[in-house]
Parts: C-alpha cells; sequence; structure tokens
C-alpha cells in the first residue's frame, strides 16, 4: 500500500536536509513555509487530532492547486482529471463533511494522494513541488507510526518557534 510512498522516503527524510531547516527558510515558498510552521506547531505527538488533520488537508489543497497549474502549463492538462480523482478526499476537512471522520481514513486519503501525485509525476515528467509534497508523505508516515516520523517531529521542532 505505502510502496509508492516508501519509494519516497528518501527524498521525505531530506526535509529536514534540504528544505525544511530555518537556514533554508527563505529558499521555501512562503505559501509552503506558512503550511509547514502550522504543521510543525500542531501535528507533532498529535497527528490524529482535528488540529492537526485540518492543517495536513489545507496544504494537501494548496498543493494539488498548485501542482494542477504546473500540469497545465506543461500541456499535461489530461493528467489534472486524474489529480482530482486521487486527491479529492485527501483535501476534505472534517468541517466540509460536518461530521467526525477517523483519523485512518485521512490517513488513507493522504496516502492515495501521495501514491497518485507519484504516479503522474513519474507518467508526465513534471514534478510537484518537492517541499510541499514532503508534507503529505511526513503525514503518511507519521499517521502510521513509522519509526521515521520520531526524525520529523524532531526536525520539526525547529519550525515551532517560527
Amino acid at each position: 500500500m505505502f510502496k509508492r510512498t516508501f519509494a519516497l522516503l528518501g527524498l521525505t527524510l531530506g526535509l529536514a536536509a534540504i528544505g525544511f531547516t530555518p537556514a533554508h527558510a527563505q529558499n521555501v515558498d512562503q505559501n509552503v513555509l506558512r503550511h509547514a510552521v502550522n504543521i510543525a506547531k500542531l501535528c507533532p505527538l498529535s497527528w490524529e487530532d482535528d488540529e492537526c488533520l485540518t492543517a495536513v488537508s489545507l496544504s494537501n489543497k494548496d498543493m494539488a492547486v498548485k501542482y494542477a497549474g504546473m500540469l497545465e502549463a506543461r500541456g499535461k492538462k489530461d493528467s489534472i482529471e486524474e489529480l482530482k480523482q486521487v486527491c479529492a478526499a485527501a483535501t476534505v476537512t472534517e468541517e466540509d463533511v460536518g461530521e467526525d471522520v477517523p483519523a485512518y481514513a485521512f490517513q488513507s486519503a493522504y496516502t492515495e494522494c501521495a501514491n497518485g501525485i507519484y504516479d503522474i509525476s513519474e507518467k508526465t515528467g513534471v514534478k510537484p513541488d518537492q517541499s510541499h509534497y514532503q508534507l503529505i508523505v511526513g503525514a503518511v508516515l507519521c499517521l502510521s507510526n513509522a519509526p521515521q516520523c520520531k526524525v520529523l517531529e524532531g526536525q520539526m521542532q525547529k519550525y515551532q518557534k517560527m
């Protein structure tokens, strides 16, 4: 189930080394940085809490919209519908549906979206913003209690003060 997501594990662990360290924050899109800071403040040790899931879903929504724009700009409009289908559930918040949604449903939706984006990027050669993509992959790892989550949460501590 996580095959494609875990294929990007090395990239995700680059969260600390490449895109999401305070020293490199100026190189990251400010919208992505805002999402990273929000997730860093709300999610460590609380990945199943409503506030965290909402923050991740809102980040996913922005990422999907930007990726759709990138696909369109590169002449890959036919992949936008596939993106909508694989990421629709990953962009929904409990407020949108008006009821409690279990964390495992969000985990499943995030996994489907991350894997779908990976597949689309492999098929089209158009990669999403890697810093933004790392946020969804990190959420999948942490919601699945992967051991790598502790490393990611440790790196997120740097953002809790921003």
